[in-house]
């Protein structure tokens, strides 16, 4: 992603979109090849018993095909990443702003040593903030939280999204899953595509609260669904992935604005609260299913996307000086 944003410095978000798009359409392509190689005979998991909602897989050759798929993918993976290293090249104008300097003094046709402007910028030299600068800047802070809530609400939606496809009250729903999964994921991956796009034609600020003002929206309206039957619901889903995929688009978006240099350990001090985001999302399903009902989830979802909603309205994107005041 780094690589690609220096190709179209003016263009970060699309730059980033078209990377993020492709980790979206990577689930879309290895879904399939997974279940090909795990169950391709498409076998049903079996309740333990009637007073368990549980179900589990017992034919051994389906167990046995699940450990060696993890070879399989690591295998192919491995492949995919060697190769696609040896195409990454940085752009040879960034390169020769980084390197080239130009000498203090020259000498005038006169042979009067004259006192010359480096032609070097702040920016070339010393672009942006280093990952400790950064965690001094309150608005990472603001990111961090905004992208802990955004991801929240991305897992509620993902996990939620099989239970409800077979617990709502539709009429046959049960068995278009798989082609649910299959249409609304490529709306996950061309929505990176398009927000990052966004970003990049008005501001990250606006992109963000268009994006979780439209997600909150949908999660408050989900229950609705029940009354508008499969196109409603099929519609809203493809509506929330289209949300979804945006978070990977827009947070690269607004942590460049931080600088280019140490873009890719800066993203990562913020990618930490996906670290937190995950575990905290499987406790919270889990423990408060029971208690508020998958409808209270979507609420729940909602609330956290409302939350992100506010954090954006109030961000304040670090200003020049802001970004530079270590440089110097």
């Amino acid at each position: 992603m780094a690589c690609a944003m220096k190709w179209l410095p003016d263009r970060k978000g699309l730059a980033g979109g078209v990377v993020v798009a492709g980790f979206g359409a990577g689930a879309f392509i290895f879904d399939q090849v997974q279940t090909a190689f795990i169950n391709p005979d498409d076998l049903h998991a079996i309740a333990e018993n009637s007073h368990n909602k549980e179900k589990y897989f017992h034919d051994h050759g389906l167990l046995h095909r699940t450990r060696l798929c993890f070879l399989l993918l690591g295998g192919i993976y491995a492949v995919i990443q060697l190769i696609g290293c040896m195409f990454l090249v940085d752009p040879k104008d960034d390169l020769a702003a980084d390197t080239q300097q130009q000498p203090l003094v020259n000498e005038d046709s006169n042979g009067v040593m004259a006192k010359k402007e480096s032609l070097t910028k702040p920016t070339d030299r010393h672009s942006g903030l280093r990952p400790l600068q950064l965690l001094r800047q309150v608005s990472f802070y603001v990111l961090w939280f905004m992208f802990l809530c955004n991801g929240l609400a991305v897992i509620f939606t993902a996990t939620l999204f099989k239970v409800n496809t077979l617990c709502l009250c539709c009429s046959g729903l049960q068995g278009l899953h798989s082609s649910f999964r299959l249409c609304t994921t490529p709306f996950n991956a061309a929505s990176r595509i398009i927000w990052g796009y966004a970003a990049d034609y008005f501001t990250f600020r606006i992109a963000m609260i268009s994006m979780t003002s439209m997600m909150t929206a949908l999660l408050l309206s989900f229950a609705a669904t029940t009354l508008g039957g499969r196109v409603m619901f099929f519609f809203w889903v493809c509506l929330l992935f289209f949300c979804v995929g945006g978070n990977f688009a827009l947070f690269p978006v607004a942590t460049a604005r931080f600088g280019k240099t140490y873009f890719s350990a800066n993203y990562g001090l913020l990618f930490t609260s996906q670290v937190v985001a995950g575990p905290l999302g499987a406790l919270l399903s889990s423990s408060l299913s029971d208690a508020i009902g998958w409808t209270g989830m979507w609420f729940l979802g909602a609330s956290l996307s409302f939350l992100g909603t506010t954090l954006a309205f109030f961000y304040k994107a670090p200003s020049v000086s802001a970004r530079y005041q270590f440089a110097h």
